[in-house]
């Protein structure tokens, strides 16, 4: 076991003296490296709520400093007050400075710091390996009965992939603000995704709308990406996943193409319909055939079903022979889009069904003489 010392010095601004602390930090190697890399170590004491979410309240760092293999390496930090719900970050480099990727991390529990105390802090120092995405599966994806990446509603159910993953940082945002950012831990496991060998499924809760800055209010149709980041237990994050889904607020509508013909038929016609909407529909809807009562004779079917925009329909035949004559509306019972907005009971036309064919009940024919040159002439 190798041993940091770290000298802490506690300025106490109430009585404006200064007074020494000290943590020790022993450390071991989970993943050891190989005896001849010369490797440089920083340590950093922060205020932390959460040990594996940086509040960006660092109390005091030291280093690099170099870690002679077996060797004692002595660090000190000052930091401003002691307190509770202090953690280190130990950090190790191939070179000094920041700009050298971490090789070997470790992040410590909550601790305290008292003024005029020793603090003996363990860590566990492992080889930075982040949690990997899947590569035949998308790590991230919004759950939808219908499959189509569109939804009515803000809050919505998340399907993660991770292959050791403990948490998650969830955010709408891709730069992941702390606080348009939440962390969750990652318990509730999915029976709604098949994940792939070496990896699990987990279902998460969460609102496309937290930490918007300005969330539209007008029915419409607005596009929403979530953002993922998995954590492990040592505190690893894994490169950032992305989910995209449309949120669907406004009721499908009929535009401009909508047509019923004839208007007016016998009853052997097959009445068409053409039906075009504002968006992509679920499937084609039914149409039905009612007369002044609200009575259904009839519905029409359409030539094709699925998701669409545009469909075409014709009425039954011999149904449409067994109609009476009459005035019947042609109605549309309700329209239902990806996202699952319904627009219920749309009347698209009227048509009037005339099965008697016109009878001569009287003929007259006047002037009752014509000549050959066409006019007509007098009786004598």
């Amino acid at each position: 076991m190798n041993r940091v010392w770290i000298a802490l010095a506690a300025i106490l601004a109430v009585t404006g003296c200064k007074r020494l602390g000290k943590v020790v930090i022993d450390f071991e190697w989970a993943d050891h490296p190989h005896p001849s890399e010369q490797l440089y170590a920083t340590v950093a004491v922060e205020q932390r709520t959460d040990p594996l979410i940086s509040e960006n309240k660092i109390l005091g760092t030291a280093g690099p400093v170099l870690l002679p293999p077996g060797e004692t390496t002595h660090l000190k930090i000052d930091f401003i007050q002691p307190g509770d719900l202090r953690v280190a970050i130990f950090e190790v480099r191939e070179f000094p400075g920041s700009d050298s990727p971490t090789l070997y991390k470790a992040i410590s529990e909550h601790f305290e710091t008292k003024a005029n105390h020793d603090v003996h802090v363990s860590l566990l120092i492992r080889a930075i390996r982040p949690p990997a995405l899947p590569e035949s599966a998308e790590a991230i994806r919004i759950w939808t009965e219908t499959g189509f990446p569109y939804v009515r509603d803000s809050r919505v159910r998340l399907l993660l992939l991770t292959d050791r993953g403990v948490s998650a940082r969830i955010s709408n945002e891709r730069n992941f603000l702390d606080d348009r950012t939440m962390r969750i831990p990652l318990v509730a496991t999915s029976t709604r995704t098949v994940a792939p060998d070496g990896f699990l499924a987990y279902e998460a809760d969460w609102d496309l709308n937290f930490g918007l800055s300005a969330i539209e209010m007008e029915p419409g149709q607005y596009p929403r990406e979530v953002y993922v980041r998995f954590i492990d237990k040592n505190g690893f994050e894994s490169v950032p996943a992305s989910a995209r889904v449309t949120l669907d607020t406004e009721l499908p509508e009929l535009r401009e193409g909508t047509a019923v013909e004839p208007r007016y038929a016998s009853p052997t016609t097959r009445i068409k319909v053409s039906l075009v909407t504002s968006e992509l529909l679920r499937s084609a809807p039914h149409i039905s055939v009612r007369d002044a009562e609200g009575v259904v004779f009839d519905r029409l079917l359409p030539a094709e079903d699925g998701a669409s925009n545009t469909y075409t329909y014709l009425s039954s035949a011999p149904g449409a022979s067994s109609l009476p004559d009459g005035e019947y509306t042609i109605v549309v019972p309700s329209m239902v889009d990806l996202a699952g907005n319904v627009r219920e009971d749309v009347e698209l036309d009227t048509v009037v069904l005339d099965g008697v064919a016109p009878s001569l009940s009287d003929l007259t024919i006047a002037p009752e003489r014509i000549g050959a040159s066409g006019r007509s002439r007098s009786a004598s």
